[in-house]
């Protein structure tokens, strides 16, 4: 039985090697498709796993989001409804009310021509509460933080990123300096450690100037409302009542009921799972169709080959081989096209993944679920695609066969 097999394995390397550029056309179709899901399917889930990185490194599970709910806000605007977002001292006030169970901060921000003596960047001038450091992991390399002393007084100080420290300061030690954004100016009061990119919000942490809230709100009329803010409750268990007491609070504060709306951490992670799944699914589909074309096309390319070889097929019929092992050898080529092509289609996957990552600067995760779900998909195919060419060729006749040509 092992020597059957081995026969007919070297039997149909032997053949395919025989027409090498139209074997591998042939197996194109199979390629693109293998290649496409583990491609898609391991770019997908290294971004996956990158965003999932930054989620962690700057949310924990008791974090939630607030933002209004623009929904709500056509409606009103459709009724011609007066409206305001979220005033800074109803913000602090709601700050206030819910304290019991955690805390909540915001960051609103500019685009600045920053300078110091005659050197300047476009950079960013960001108003925070003292709170947002520690939300967002930042580190501090020299210097002091905000306070909430800096906030109530709305001194004109700032922590700079570690761009902002080497484009304008070089090795000059920055803190005590006085930077100037657009027409205003700020002490240094701290150095932040470089921070990097977040892709999660799509922004540099290290080109950014952070001042006061109260201080940029008081200076730019533009930042007088509060769109949206950042939740971080004390403990997962009060998480519910942390998020119950904000929506309890805006209206207590004065907002409309349904105004704003939160979503935590984990609906977040869910939306973007859920978004990442329906990818998959679209890309299966696609591959699906270009499989289907590539298991078209080898057994179009199996009843050209077995036309070809009706001489060779009369030949070795009349030297005793059964229509069972024409069958079989017909069906075994069959499949090694269709199984190489899925090998070369995800080794093709890997090679893009791999680059795409590079540039992207996504972890590199290739999925190993994607390879088996391709290489199956492929020898599926073979095996489908090949049965009626190789049944075809196991009904010649043998008289007829040394009579063709």
């Amino acid at each position: 039985m092992f020597s059957i097999l081995w026969t007919g394995l070297v039997e149909g390397f032997v053949a395919l090697g025989a027409n090498k550029f139209r074997s591998l056309l042939t197996m194109l179709g199979i390629i693109i498709g293998v290649g496409a899901i583990v491609g898609v399917v391991s770019i997908g889930d290294s971004g996956k796993q990158r965003v999932l990185n930054e989620i962690e490194a700057v949310a924990q599970p008791t974090t939630l989001w607030c933002f209004p709910e623009w929904t709500e806000i056509q409606r009103l605007e459709q009724e011609g409804k007066a409206f305001r977002f979220l005033q800074y001292e109803q913000f602090k006030e709601l700050s206030r009310r819910v304290s019991e169970y955690g805390t909540i901060t915001t960051r609103q921000s500019d685009r600045q021509r920053l300078r110091f003596k005659d050197r300047e960047m476009i950079g960013f001038l960001s108003g925070i509460t003292p709170d947002y450091f520690e939300a967002t992991g930042l580190e501090l390399a020299a210097g002091r933080w905000m306070t909430e002393r800096d906030e109530r007084r709305r001194e004109r100080v700032c922590l700079i990123g570690e761009a902002i420290q080497s484009t304008l300061f070089g090795k000059e030690p920055a803190v005590g300096q006085v930077l100037r954004a657009g027409k205003d100016r700020y002490t240094i009061i701290g150095v932040l450690s470089p921070k990097g990119t977040s892709f999660f919000e799509n922004r540099s942490y290290d080109n950014r100037m952070y001042v006061p809230l109260n201080t940029i709100r008081y200076r730019n009329a533009s930042h007088k409302e509060v769109h949206w803010f950042i939740g971080y409750a004390k403990s997962i268990e009060v998480l519910p009542l942390f998020q119950s007491s904000i929506h309890m609070g805006l209206i207590e504060v004065g907002m409309p009921n349904g105004f704003m709306r939160t979503r935590t951490l984990q609906e977040e992670t869910k939306g973007f799972e859920r978004i990442s799944m329906i990818l998959k699914i679209v890309v299966a589909g696609v591959s699906g169709i270009s499989l289907f074309v590539g298991g078209l096309g080898i057994m179009n390319i199996m009843l050209v080959t077995v036309k070809e070889r009706t001489r060779e097929i009369g030949l070795r019929k009349a030297m005793g081989a059964t229509s069972a092992g024409i069958k079989y050898q017909f069906f075994v080529e069959a499949i090694l096209l269709s199984s190489l092509g899925g090998v070369l289609g995800a080794i093709l996957g890997i090679v893009v993944t791999y680059g795409a990552n590079s540039i992207t600067g996504f972890p590199t995760l290739i999925s190993g679920g994607s390879i088996v779900l391709g290489l199956f998909f492929s020898l599926i195919t073979g095996i489908a695609f090949g049965i009626y060419p190789a049944h075809q060729a196991s009904l010649l006749d043998p008289s007829e066969s040394l009579r063709y040509e």
